[in-house]
Parts: C-alpha cells; structure tokens; sequence
C-alpha cells in the first residue's frame, strides 16, 4: 500500500539537497584547511553548520522522528531570497574601474 507523503516531506527532501551541495562545495575548504596548511577560523563555519543542521532536521523529518514544517519552510525561504539575490547581483554588477 502507498502510503500519503506530506508536502513538508518533499521540502525536507530540497532541503536535505540544498544542504549536501552547500556541504559538497565547503568539502574542498575543509581538504585545504586539513592537508595544505591553510589558516581557518571557527566564524569561517558558519554557513557549513547551518547545512549541517539543516541536513540533520530534513533526515530525522524524512525518518518521521521529527516534524519541522515551520522550520523547513523558513529554511526554503531564506534559501530562495539568497539565490535570487545572488542571480540579481551577478546580472546587474558591472565593475568598470578597478581603482
């Protein structure tokens, strides 16, 4: 029998791939700050915590533990302002002078 997946639990699963890719992309920082000797700092980590949280949240809503459908709303809107700013600001910037 199919069993009636909830909304909330197909923004859990966008969610739990916004926050792997966020992960994926500091995975390469993480190498360097590990093997290349690179300096990092504890406020440089911020935004690999709030994925991994992120990611802990839509698992244990997928599992059916726990059910966050305000936080997994929030967590999607903050994401989607973020994009769009960030699509917003490389189509428009323009740097015509360096100096």
């Amino acid at each position: 029998m199919l069993r009636h997946r909830s909304p909330a639990s197909q923004l859990a699963w966008v969610n739990l791939a916004m926050g792997f890719a966020v992960l994926g992309y500091w995975g390469r920082n993480w190498f360097s700050y590990l093997f290349r000797g690179i300096t990092w700092y504890l406020s440089d980590q911020w935004l690999p915590a709030y994925a991994l949280v992120v990611c802990v949240v839509a698992g244990l809503t997928l599992l059916g533990r726990y059910q966050a459908t305000a936080f997994h709303w929030i967590v999607f809107g903050v994401n989607t302002v973020v994009l769009l700013g960030a699509a917003l600001f490389l189509t428009f910037f323009r740097m015509t002078r360096l100096i």
